[in-house]
């Protein structure tokens, strides 16, 4: 536990990025006297540390925090000493302000809009401009209010209402399950768990005044407790999320890996895509899957003829029909420039390295959508 006693803590992205990466949990308490919200024995920390919890519920758990890790920051940690599994590295909880709980994501989200980074909008509390960490403090009280009443009343109003009239204990297990598992589109997710600060905007609409502080810590307060029930009673929870991942592998496979057998007259350019798809399923295959991949786009260039200019034009035009040509162009340049530039088509010492697993995702399905798009094409064309 790290107790920060600084005076002053000025909003800058150096502290940000460095909060943002910090093992353990930080407390800021700015010389306040303060009462825990959450016994010690109740705190995340102490239960993932005094008890053995499934590595699907640890999965989905730690699920929020891997997106913002990359795997520069990972390493960096490892040359310092640092051992331990990069998925289970970053706590989601590990600021601790006044007694409240701060998702991890969320504070970080929230402090970068405090410097612009998401919009020039100079921000204010209570008439201050903020600039230090200190200047928040009216919004950190009004929070570690809303965490309280979050945490306390969890079950009273986001579980007990819901049980059938005579619930057993598996009920309120799956519904605090589904609490932390369901999905609706800008109010509720644990992976999308962060926002920026809430404001009213002045009339000239470059301040802002932060609102919504209870709002937001009785949100924290809520999932916090519901982990709280999930990391105390692993063996109740840990067939609901190995169930859980089961069913989005499966829904994985038809969603993502659509058309899984590709069937055009090119042989090879068929085995080129299954390759792919099939080493993208392996952690450690993805850099050859999207390798394989472009050499797949390379090959379906040339699917009419073997002048790779002509050839493109000719299946540009055709994945045009009744759609803007340009666009398509341009979505073939750009990525046929991306093999050249980087370590996917060629291997020489001057071609860029894609160090970051998230990067290769999104080149892999970029290119996935745009050939899966030239072979509707072409089976179209060829049925016709």
């Amino acid at each position: 536990m790290i107790k920060y006693t600084d005076n002053m803590t000025e909003i800058n992205e150096k502290f940000i990025k460095r909060i943002s990466l910090t093992l353990g949990t930080c407390v800021w308490d700015f010389e306040t006297k303060v009462d825990d919200i959450v016994p010690e024995t109740k705190t995340h920390e102490y239960l993932l540390s005094h008890t053995i919890i499934d590595d699907n519920i640890c999965k989905f758990y730690y699920l929020p925090t891997n997106r913002f890790f990359s795997d520069e920051d990972y390493q960096n940690m490892v040359e310092t000493g640092y051992v331990g599994i990069k998925e289970y590295t970053l706590n989601p909880y590990p600021f601790k302000i006044l007694g409240a709980y701060f998702f991890r994501n969320d504070l970080t989200c929230k402090l970068y809009s405090i410097i612009g980074y998401y919009e020039q909008k100079d921000l204010f509390l209570e008439n201050k401009k903020i600039k230090n960490l200190e200047d928040l403090i009216p919004y950190f009280k009004e929070y570690t209010k809303g965490f309280k009443d979050g945490y306390n009343e969890f079950e009273n109003r986001q579980i007990t209402p819901y049980l059938p009239m005579f619930p057993d204990k598996d009920d309120f297990t799956i519904k605090v399950f589904e609490y932390v598992t369901k999905k609706v589109n800008f109010e509720h997710s644990w992976y999308n768990n962060h926002s920026s600060f809430s404001y009213s905007s002045s009339e000239t609409l470059k301040e802002g005044k932060i609102i919504n502080a209870f709002k937001d810590g009785q949100k924290q307060g809520y999932f916090y407790k519901a982990w709280v029930n999930i990391l105390s009673n692993n063996s109740l929870f840990a067939p609901l999320f190995k169930e859980y991942f089961d069913n989005l592998k499966r829904e994985f496979d038809k969603t993502l890996f659509f058309n899984n057998e590709v069937r055009t007259n090119d042989d090879e350019l068929n085995k080129l895509i299954k390759e792919a798809k099939d080493r993208f399923l392996n952690l450690n295959d993805k850099q050859i899957a999207v390798e394989k991949l472009w050499d797949a786009f390379e090959r379906v260039k040339t699917y009419f003829e073997s002048n790779k200019k002509e050839s493109s034009k000719k299946l540009v035009n055709m994945i045009s029909n009744n759609f803007d040509s340009k666009v398509i162009d341009d979505e073939f340049k750009l990525l046929t420039n991306i093999g050249n530039e980087y370590r996917i088509r060629h291997h020489e010492t001057d071609k860029k390295e894609i160090p970051d697993k998230k990067h290769l995702n999104y080149l892999f399905f970029r290119m996935l959508s745009l050939i899966d798009l030239s072979l509707n094409a072409i089976n179209d064309n060829e049925l016709n």
